[in-house]
């Protein structure tokens, strides 16, 4: 292996024997079996009765040098005509070698001890010429407004994005070679686009309300004439077909295929997961996509291919072994590149070829040399070997507290890098989550005193305080798992579960006696799993709601006589009056994600849509009519947006989290491929 590729792995860390073998290019088995007889290098993360392990790229390039010597590599026939094998092949690029360079000196090895080595040699050396790497020789931004951005598409002129404006998303344009930006009025609301035509001529746009998991389908006309609905599709991904005549998407689990005047439909069949970013390849009959599992923390690629009979599939197969992915480029030919994090946190496009024939896969991904910082959505102009990227600066935020009368924000907790605030009865301290990286702390309420309660390695989210301020309940992410309830004493201590099982849990709330903690199911919405439970909390026994399917967002009242919660389909705010064991609609048009009560629980607080205008409104508990208290339209002559979370602070007032996050479209060109 050349000393560049050395250089560039030296820091990579490998999660997982699947990862560690294929780094080697042998066998799971024979690598666990090499640990234990070889002395291979691996490391294992403590706790747990199976626990996890990884090792470092650069301490199996150190072991392999090694084993080189061993007789499992070693020429065996001792004859002095066999040359050793760095002498007769010269070394490897670094493009070459890609993601695996202990398995490119493994296969050496082996040839070494064959009589046609030469032969093969000459074979492999043309191979890996046929398939030469990739080069980054320039990024430039191309966008500087400070908006928020979603979508990426290009038809090879111009460029397609959404731009986020008072809190509603609007389509907007801008040439490929820079300039300004244009805003295309529709008649939608928040239009995403995920596809163009490819004769470039209609978009096909995702709108949404609120937080529905399946949104609305349209095809836009780029030549001024009205948009039209595909009606009776509700989806979360789609893409073109190769002659524009008919449309492929995603809803749930499945894939199906629909002419864009709905005649013909057909269904691909369903994955192991939530397919995601469907992406149709140039000309050549494939669809790529990745599948979601939402216990992983990166997702897999994935491709199906087509006999040209209107969707008809012939095979549907995971394109890499490893979770690889979390954007997939669009733009013909689409498919080829995909992004993905490393180890600092930053994400890196990553380019997917065809595997040499030696290979043990069918596709090897190269990792380009650049990162960027907070990567989004990839477009890809191949003509001009270039490829468009989202990307974005590490966010900044300030906890805000909102005045009524002046219609403005004002700074809260002053300093402290802090989201999720919940603060105990006795209003002396405040539990909340460090934003830096998603830990839990608790500390007195000018910020002073902070003390961290949770693990490094679980992200948090939204902690409740017990009503007699010995604990605190949260959401907690330990990895490849769902998000789970957890409680720890508010002095700090041992972390423990609430209740047992699989489901993903979101944000608890007490009680009024500490005795029980309500919540809603999250990441539910695809499998129709979504309810509202209760915890006992002296058992951990879990018990749902009555009629409370499809409910989400759950938040007990301080009275404990209610429970609010969600319908993100119906975008419907509603309460269960437990007395009665009823559920009542309060209000219709919420399109947030985050409930909270007035201290006396005599309203609620929620997000709604109206008029086009994002706001914030409280309704009686009772019934009645919602007051507007927050219209966020004129945050879109600010800089800066607010989060979905808020919540009520003891005195009634209401804090928000504002973001001074902008994603930027950035220029990458290229050479090689």
């Amino acid at each position: 292996m050349s000393r560049t590729a050395t250089k560039e792995s030296a820091n990579e860390r490998l999660d997982g024997w699947d990862a560690i073998s294929t780094y080697l290019g042998w066998h799971v088995r024979t690598v666990i079996r090499w640990e234990k007889q070889k002395g291979l290098p691996v490391h294992r993360v403590p706790g747990g009765k199976r626990q996890a392990v990884f090792a470092y790229s650069h301490e199996i390039d150190r072991w392999y040098h090694q084993w080189e010597a061993d007789e499992l590599v070693a020429p065996a026939t001792g004859d002095p005509d066999i040359q050793p094998v760095a002498a007769v092949l010269p070394p490897m690029p670094a493009a070459a070698v890609g993601a695996s360079p202990a398995r490119s000196r493994a296969f050496r090895g082996i040839l070494a001890a064959t009589a046609c080595f030469a032969a093969v040699a000459a074979l492999l050396a043309a191979a890996s010429a046929v398939h030469p790497g990739l080069q980054v020789t320039g990024i430039s931004q191309m966008t500087d407004d400070g908006t928020e951005k979603r979508g990426l598409v290009t038809d090879g002129t111009r460029m397609f994005f959404s731009e986020e404006i008072g809190g509603r998303y609007f389509l907007s344009t801008m040439n490929v070679d820079g300039g300004s930006v244009r805003r295309i009025d529709l008649p939608i609301d928040n239009p995403i686009p995920v596809d163009i035509s490819p004769d470039g001529k209609r978009l096909l746009v995702l709108s949404y309300e609120g937080f529905e998991e399946e949104q609305s389908l349209w095809v836009v006309p780029l030549d001024g004439n009205a948009p039209a609905q595909i009606m009776g599709i509700k989806c979360h991904s789609a893409a073109w077909g190769w002659d524009g005549k008919w449309i492929a998407y995603a809803a749930g689990n499945t894939i199906d295929v629909v002419s864009p005047d709905r005649a013909r439909t057909r269904q691909l069949g369903s994955l192991p997961g939530i397919p995601l970013m469907l992406r149709r390849s140039a000309d050549d009959g494939h669809l790529r996509f990745l599948v979601h599992d939402p216990a992983m923390p990166n997702d897999s690629l994935w491709e199906v291919s087509f006999d040209g009979n209107f969707g008809a599939s012939q095979s549907v197969a995971r394109l890499l072994q490893k979770e690889c992915c979390t954007f997939l480029s669009g733009g013909p030919p689409a498919t080829r590149y995909f992004a993905e994090w490393d180890e600092a946190g930053k994400a890196r496009l990553t380019y997917l070829r065809p595997s040499p024939w030696w290979a043990t896969t069918g596709y090897e991904s190269i990792k380009l040399g650049t990162p960027m910082d907070g990567m989004g959505e990839i477009a890809l102009l191949s003509a001009a070997n270039r490829i468009f990227v989202l990307g974005a600066p590490k966010p900044r935020s300030e906890l805000v507290r909102f005045d009524r009368s002046g219609q403005s924000f004002t700074p809260y907790f002053a300093g402290a890098s802090a989201t999720a605030l919940d603060f105990s009865r006795a209003n002396d301290l405040v539990a909340y989550v460090r934003s830096a990286d998603a830990t839990l702390w608790v500390s007195r309420m000018d910020g002073s005193a902070g003390k961290q309660l949770s693990p490094a390695r679980m992200g948090v989210e939204l902690p409740r305080w017990s009503p007699d301020s010995k604990q605190i309940a949260f959401m907690g992410k330990e990895p490849n798992r769902p998000w789970r309830i957890f409680i720890v004493p508010s002095t700090g201590g041992v972390v423990k579960e609430a209740s047992h099982g699989d489901d993903g849990q979101g944000a608890p709330t007490w009680s009024p006696d500490g005795k029980k903690l309500a919540y809603g199911n999250v990441q539910c919405q695809v499998q129709h799993t979504c309810a509202i439970h209760t915890i006992d909390m002296a058992t951990g026994v879990v018990e749902t709601l009555p009629r409370s399917q499809g409910l989400g967002t759950a938040r007990w009242s301080p009275d404990g006589r209610y429970i609010a919660a969600l319908d993100p389909e119906r975008r419907e705010l509603l309460v269960y009056s437990l007395p009665r064991q009823q559920w009542r609609v309060l209000a219709t048009d919420s399109n947030g994600n985050d409930v909270s009560w007035s201290t006396d629980s005599k309203f609620v607080y929620t997000n709604r849509t109206s008029d086009k205008r994002t706001e914030i409104i409280r309704v009686p508990a009772t019934g009645g009519e919602a007051e507007n208290v927050v219209s966020l339209d004129f945050l879109g002559r600010l800089s800066g947006h607010l989060d979905t979370w808020f919540c009520v602070a003891p005195d009634g007032s209401l804090l928000s989290q504002r973001w001074f996050t902008a994603s930027e479209i950035y220029s990458v060109s290229y050479k090689g491929g």
